[in-house]
């Protein structure tokens, strides 16, 4: 424990029954050699890597930098995996960027089968952000809408691993929204958007562009990829979002 260690080789310990490297530099464990393994503590760590499905009784491996996507499953009969460190993303982005946590999703850790992740955006002052007004989501990628005052990050619970609850929540690191794209005519290549009575027509497109139309809860409910410079959307009556050239906007189709 306390020891800085950034590697450890237990190959050549087949006969352990208990060990404890809390609180050092790890990167990656493995204790498979170790047969006989009934304890394995290894908190407080920099693990994004652990092979240890032969451990018997109890593991802990909280505190680490293991994403949903990277926890293993263990199936020792106590498993300590939250809380986690916080997930790097960008710490800047602009209003009209993505990002991308789709491989957070669909896990199936330690359910019988994929589940999926639920996904809350916060801000530091611990406020909800509202899909589609402040962002559109897309199978876990992130568009956000509109510039934030303060930093914002990402809350992810999911049955695959339901200890990440509460205080121990699996969560990334802040990012700050900053101004971008998402108002018309921001970037010289805009899209022009002319939306009336649930018609939406796009031009000024290049051919091949896929145009993806959102409701206000962020669910994409169309999608064309222009031929040629326009595309155009018959919806009903109402207010959307319309993503194109990486470019997103709120429309007026009332």
């Amino acid at each position: 424990m306390n020891c800085k260690l950034a590697d450890i080789d237990l190959s050549k310990n087949t006969a352990l029954t208990y060990v404890s490297l809390n609180n050092n530099q790890l990167t990656s464990l493995d204790v498979t050699a170790s047969e006989a393994l009934g304890t394995l503590f290894c908190m407080g760590n920099q693990l994004t890597e652990l092979k240890a499905d032969n451990v018997t009784k109890s593991v802990n491996c909280s505190k680490n930098n293991f994403t949903l996507a990277t926890l293993p499953a263990l199936p020792c009969k106590t498993y300590t995996y939250a809380p986690q460190n916080a997930m790097q993303i960008a710490a800047e982005v602009k209003a009209g960027e993505t990002v991308d946590l789709s491989a957070q999703n669909h896990i199936t850790g330690l359910a019988e089968s994929p589940q999926t992740t639920t996904y809350t955006w916060m801000t530091e002052e611990g406020t909800a952000l509202v899909a589609g007004t402040d962002y559109t989501e897309e199978e876990g990628v992130f568009t956000f809408l509109v510039k934030q005052d303060v930093p914002v990050y990402c809350e992810m619970t999911t049955a695959a691993f339901p200890k990440f609850s509460g205080s121990n929540t699996f969560k990334t690191t802040t990012t700050l929204v900053e101004g971008g794209s998402s108002i018309e005519g921001t970037r010289h290549n805009a899209p022009v958007i002319t939306a009336t009575r649930g018609n939406v027509l796009i031009t000024g497109l290049a051919n091949g562009c896929d145009v993806k139309v959102y409701n206000l809860s962020g669910q994409a409910i169309a999608v064309q990829t222009s031929t040629g410079n326009a595309v155009n959307f018959s919806l009903e009556p109402g207010l959307y979002i319309v993503k194109a050239n990486h470019i997103s906007c709120k429309v007026n189709a009332q």
